[in-house]
């Protein structure tokens, strides 16, 4: 309701594109009344795909079930449409490629925009011990990435320029490179 009551009020005042990030509702219905509110995009991060792997890692979001994140997807992608409205973020690094693959093509397949985020230990925490993808394995799996979006006809997110500051999107003429 609350949100509600923000993008109202901002819709009084400018046309600009909102853009939200929040947790699936379990009540899509909700995503109806944010869509007419004038939400414009709308963002549900899985960032790992592993379910089980989620719950250790994010106790507390890891537990929502991949049920409630692909009903607010298919909701969502019929209101917004299959053009980079609908996004889910992953990190790279954190679960194997083959895991992080069949995350991305089952939500492209569902019409969402992937959008990636790399793993970076940070000293101090209970995985500085993991180490992040090299330069190579990241634009392998960038490389992978870009098909799967070609497969299904879905734009690697974010589609805002100013977004991308905070991602990790390689552009295909990047991706043709030998980074060694």
């Amino acid at each position: 309701q609350t949100v509600l009551e923000i993008v109202g009020y901002i819709r009084k005042y400018t046309d600009k594109p909102i853009y939200l990030m929040c947790l699936p509702p379990r009540d899509v219905s909700i995503l109806k009344e944010l869509h007419h509110a004038g939400i414009t995009e709308v963002t549900f991060n899985l960032e790992v795909f592993d379910r089980e792997l989620a719950k250790s890692l994010m106790p507390g979001k890891g537990r929502l079930p991949l049920n409630v994140y692909d009903a607010a997807f298919k909701e969502a992608v019929a209101l917004w449409g299959r053009n980079c409205n609908v996004r889910s973020a992953f990190v790279i690094g954190l679960e194997s490629v083959e895991t992080l693959f069949r995350g991305i093509e089952h939500i492209c397949r569902l019409g969402v925009s992937p959008i990636l985020s790399l793993f970076k230990p940070i000293p101090g925490t209970p995985l500085e011990y993991m180490l992040p993808p090299s330069d190579k394995e990241i634009a392998e799996i960038c490389r992978g990435i870009n098909k799967i979006c070609q497969t299904y006809g879905v734009e690697l997110g974010p589609s805002c320029r100013y977004c991308e500051d905070n991602t990790l999107k390689i552009s295909v003429e990047n991706l043709a490179l030998d980074l060694r």
